[in-house]
C-alpha cells in the first residue's frame, strides 16, 4: 500500500486529488494543529508518529483524532536521532502508549542493524518503520543506518522468528 506524509494543507490537497487513501504524520508535524484537524476529518488510517513530542502533545494530536470520531489512528514511538543509540531507544514506551492511548503502537527505528526492532515486537509494536537504501554509500544522513536489501529481508524474517517465539499468552503443560 501506498501511504504519504503531507507537510501542509496544500500537499493534503494535492493528495486527496490523487486519491490517496493512508497517511503518516512525520514526527515534526504531531504540533501542526490544522493539518491534524484537516487529516483527522477524512477518516482515513493514519499513522502518527512521536519522536519530537512532549506525552502532551500527543495528548492533544489523539484528542483531535477523537473529537472527528477518527476511527483509524496508529502510533508510532520514534526517537528523532540518527542514528539512536540503544540507550536512546527507550522501547518501554510502546506499551505507555497502547495503555495511554488505547491505539495500535509501533516503532520507527532509527538504529543501526535492527535489534532494537525486533525487541520492540517482542513488546508488542504492531508496525515497525525503518529506513531503507539500496546503497549505505549514497549520499545523504538517512543511507548509513537505513537498511538494505538483504538487511531488511533478514528484519523481516527475524520479526516472523520473534512472533513465534513470543508465543500466545496460554499457559500450556
Amino acid at each position: 500500500d501506498f501511504i504519504v506524509t503531507p507537510f501542509d494543507l496544500v500537499s493534503l490537497n494535492f493528495l486527496e486529488e490523487v486519491g490517496v487513501n493512508k497517511y503518516k504524520i512525520a514526527s515534526h508535524g504531531i504540533t501542526n494543529l490544522e493539518l491534524l484537524k484537516s487529516i483527522a476529518k477524512l477518516n482515513k488510517k493514519v499513522i502518527l508518529s512521536t519522536g519530537m513530542a512532549e506525552i502532551e502533545d500527543i495528548d492533544i494530536a489523539v484528542n483531535i483524532f477523537k473529537k472527528n470520531n477518527h476511527s483509524d489512528l496508529s502510533l508510532l514511538h520514534c526517537v528523532s536521532s540518527y542514528p539512536s543509540s540503544n540507550k536512546e531507544c527507550n522501547l518501554n514506551l510502546v506499551n505507555f502508549l497502547k495503555d495511554r492511548y488505547n491505539l495500535p503502537v509501533g516503532y520507527s527505528g532509527h538504529e543501526i542493524g535492527f535489534l532494537p526492532s525486533l525487541i520492540a515486537v517482542g513488546l508488542g509494536a504492531e508496525i515497525i518503520e525503518r529506513h531503507y537504501t539500496l546503497d549505505k554509500n549514497m549520499e545523504g544522513f538517512d543511507h548509513k543506518m537505513s537498511l538494505n536489501p538483504t538487511e531488511l529481508k533478514e528484519m523481516i524474517l527475524q520479526i516472523r522468528n520473534v512472533d513465534e517465539i513470543c508465543g500466545t499468552n496460554k499457559k500450556f503443560v
